[in-house]
């Protein structure tokens, strides 16, 4: 059993090219809210004035209905959780309705906005809305580009929980043969996520990892607004061979190095290994060996570090994702919690 994990946004950085999506259509759109999003400051207006001047879609008879959803959500809750979810759902609904029209992409745009004005209030002046929201949305595009097939897969792992990749953050991925796990956070800078979830590439299902035995639907917009979203997104077939790209790098699928290639590397990797690094961050934590393990490990080469995960037995055991924190630990064995 092979299991590989590579956190997402590290991986758009090194893979990437030029910022684009994969339906030409999609693609327009998305540039526009880019740089819509880029150009925006936070409002001087409190979010009860931004609420009350809010666009009315109701009076748009060739409107969809869920536009005027959304606003009438955020005058009802507009906490930090329930925008931050309203603003993910706007990307979601936007892939379950292809055939929008202009006007309705624009006014689509103008309920992000508003989220966006609103969300800046929550967080106040240190908040880091526009970063977080422009980080997602970039490496949302740089993985659509860059690897297609990895971008389909998280697509519809996100149809079905409401959570987009512009505004949630997928990493932690681990295979072990047709099952591919992934935990999502909804901040860059958050070491626990919150959710995580499984996609078989045989039955080309998303479960949650605590219930396997439970395939997902498309996300349901009427539980929360009250409005039926038919889902019309176009599927494209994720190949049953598909192997994250770590995976795919791995020692076993590339050429057999010469004896002195093997020697050559030998002398690089010294003595610097995850397990030191992991017995480093034990030492310093005090952590018991019974319970803590490493999740996973990435060696970040910018920084001649490693990044480790670990994860608690005992969570596990009980049903959570078990991930417990994420440690930087340099050559000099340095440990610093991220």
């Amino acid at each position: 059993m092979k299991k590989i994990s590579v956190f997402l946004v590290a991986l758009c950085v090194l893979i990437g090219s030029q910022p684009i999506s994969i339906l030409a259509e999609e693609q327009v759109v998305e540039s526009n809210w880019s740089s819509i999003l880029k150009e925006l400051e936070p409002s001087d207006k409190t979010t009860e004035e931004l609420l009350r001047e809010a666009p009315d879609y109701s009076g748009e008879p060739t409107f969809n209905p869920q536009l005027q959803a959304f606003i009438d959500k955020l005058k009802e809750n507009s906490n930090a959780e329930t925008v931050q979810n309203i603003y993910s759902h706007t990307f979601v609904f936007e892939r379950m309705t292809p055939d929008l029209t202009s006007e309705e992409i624009e006014a689509l745009n103008s309920v992000r906005e508003l989220c966006f004005f609103i969300q800046t209030n929550n967080e106040g002046i240190e908040g880091k809305t526009q970063s977080n929201w422009v980080e997602m949305i970039e490496s949302s595009d740089h993985l659509a580009s860059s690897d297609p097939d990895f971008y389909e897969l998280i697509s519809q792992v996100a149809l079905n929980n409401g959570m987009a990749l512009e505004a949630y953050v997928y990493n932690n991925f681990i295979q072990e043969g047709p099952i591919i796990t992934m935990t999502v956070n909804q901040y860059l800078e958050k070491a626990v996520p919150f959710a995580e979830y499984q996609y078989n590439l045989e039955t080309q299902e998303v479960t949650q990892t605590n219930r396997p035995d439970i395939a997902l639907t498309p996300y349901n917009f009427s539980i929360l607004y009250g409005i039926e979203v038919e889902n019309n997104y176009p599927y494209q077939a994720i190949p049953s061979s598909f192997e994250i790209p770590v995976l795919r790098n791995s020692p076993q699928n590339q050429n057999t190095p010469s004896a002195d290639e093997e020697s050559d590397l030998a002398d690089e990797e010294d003595d610097f290994t995850p397990e030191k690094a992991f017995k480093a961050i034990m030492d310093k934590e005090g952590y018991n060996p019974e319970d803590i393990k490493m999740e996973m490990n990435e060696y970040i080469e910018t920084e001649d570090s490693y990044l480790i995960v670990l994860s608690s037995v005992s969570l596990k055991k009980n049903g959570g994702s078990g991930t417990v924190a994420k440690y930087m630990v340099d050559r000099e064995l340095n440990v610093t919690m991220q």
